[in-house]
């Protein structure tokens, strides 16, 4: 039995030198023992995880106050829609911001899913139904976060405040690196850049050239803050 277990063992290494061999002369001077005996060691991009909003609760109105409050303040009494076909909306549904029943709602998309509340005029729709009591801001610049993208399992949402300052830190280092790039040659292109800058074009030296880079920047960044 051990004679037949070391014929065997032998007969296997037997066949991965010829394999190797094989491989060899299929991938010419690159061996395929480098890529399957040596570990691989690749230093992958770190996982950033952007913080945390900060949420803050609307306060809950009363459609009753603002039926009210509307009357008096303008003398017209607001009134439950009329409606010329039969309703679509459910009647177990309520307006999340002001708990408006049903008779003040409009089907603001045509059975589609989306609501109107005549009173507070607040649109919503059952997916984000809760969130109309919630905001979330931006944990850098205090502003309100608007929904990008909407997930399976999650939304997306952004800051479009111009002068927040997470974004501008972020900007001005994007700017340096494609600034950069667009500056240096590429030999795949004959040794041209990518991207010709009209500034850059007439100046004699790289130095010239990268005061002018530099400058761009910032002076973007500038007219974004002062607008």
């Amino acid at each position: 039995m051990n004679n037949i277990i070391s014929v065997l063992l032998l007969y296997i290494q037997l066949q991965y030198q010829i394999i190797i061999y094989l491989m060899c002369c299929v991938l010419g001077k690159h061996s395929p023992r480098k890529y399957y005996d040596e570990p691989v060691k690749k230093t992958y991009r770190k996982l950033v995880v952007d913080e945390m909003p900060i949420i803050k609760t609307l306060e809950k109105l009363d459609y009753k106050k603002l039926i009210a409050d509307q009357l008096k303040a303008t003398g017209k009494l607001i009134t439950p829609v009329k409606r010329r076909k039969p309703s679509t909306v459910p009647e177990t549904i309520t307006c999340p911001r002001c708990n408006a029943s049903h008779d003040y709602l409009y089907d603001n998309t045509g059975g589609r899913g989306q609501y109107l509340c005549k009173v507070c005029e607040c649109t919503f729709n059952k997916k984000n139904y809760y969130l109309k009591n919630l905001l979330f801001c931006c944990p850098h610049c205090g502003k309100v976060l608007t929904q990008q993208k909407q997930r399976k399992d999650f939304n997306i949402h952004k800051c479009k405040n111009p002068k927040c300052p997470y974004y501008l830190n972020k900007l001005n280092s994007i700017s340096f690196v494609a600034y950069f790039n667009f500056l240096r040659p590429h030999s795949t292109l004959e040794g041209k850049v990518p991207v010709v800058l009209e500034e850059l074009s007439a100046l004699p030296n790289m130095p010239a050239r990268w005061q002018i880079l530099i400058k761009m920047p910032q002076a973007y960044i500038e007219t974004q803050q002062s607008a």
